[in-house]
């Protein structure tokens, strides 16, 4: 069971499964949205035969959205991509980038997924070669293209494609020297990193690629609970 406390508004950053320690989510009650967040100390468990006793409270009603992205959160709680500890050491030093890319573009970006050229560990100093996915929040695209432009006014006229490689090269410099890249000719950026929506991203590419989530690169500080199971009961 999740308890869901009520907060004064939403946070894009927790919105949509963002962030894995907390997410915030809207209920509608009477007409009106009200904002609500959990995290992980929100799970909690209790013997089934009491959910008997409890009473759905009418007044509230958790939309579709809202559902998926609870249900989508929670499955993600338990399932935390697994990297090389060699890799994760290799790209500790592109953290800080990271977490700013994220922060830069947390408002359209859904994840930025990863593909190693081996999941075994490498020896101390050799590189992993790496493919790249950034993913776009479905319709939030052409939004983030006219951020990009607003952001930029020399690219006013610019192409698509060449917007498209400037999120790339974000991305592709936050790394910076921690990876190779694998070459990639029929993108104009040259290497294997692509753009694509939601809607794009095939189950193909979920098996193949990892979501590199460089907030869990770091030990969590005491106010980042963990899931109930994994909570010491001494």
């Amino acid at each position: 069971m999740l308890i869901a406390k009520k907060i004064d508004g939403l946070n894009k950053q927790f919105q949509n499964g963002r962030n894995e320690r907390r997410l915030h989510f809207s209920v509608a009650k009477d007409g009106q949205d009200e904002a609500f967040e959990v995290n992980a100390s929100s799970i909690i468990q209790f013997e089934r035969n009491k959910l008997l006793e409890l009473n759905r409270h009418v007044d509230y009603q958790v939309e579709d959205n809202s559902s998926f992205s609870l249900k989508h959160w929670l499955a993600e709680r338990f399932r935390r991509d697994v990297w090389p500890d060699a890799f994760n050491r290799s790209i500790k030093s592109a953290e800080k980038r990271l977490k700013k890319f994220y922060e830069r573009r947390n408002g359209h970006l859904s994840g930025v997924y990863i593909k190693l050229d081996s999941w075994e560990e490498k020896s101390e100093g050799q590189k992993y070669e790496v493919c790249g996915i950034v993913v776009i929040e479905d319709k939030m695209l052409r939004p983030l293209r006219r951020a990009v432009k607003q952001a930029q006014p020399e690219l006013a006229d610019a192409s698509n494609d060449d917007i498209d490689n400037v999120i790339r090269n974000e991305f592709k410099v936050a790394l910076g020297d921690t990876v190779n890249w694998t070459e990639d000719r029929t993108l104009s950026i040259g290497i294997a990193l692509d753009l694509k929506t939601e809607n794009q991203v095939t189950l193909s590419h979920q098996r193949q690629f990892r979501r590199l989530n460089p907030y869990t690169l770091s030990d969590q500080s005491p106010d980042a609970p963990m899931p109930a199971e994994m909570e010491s009961n001494s």
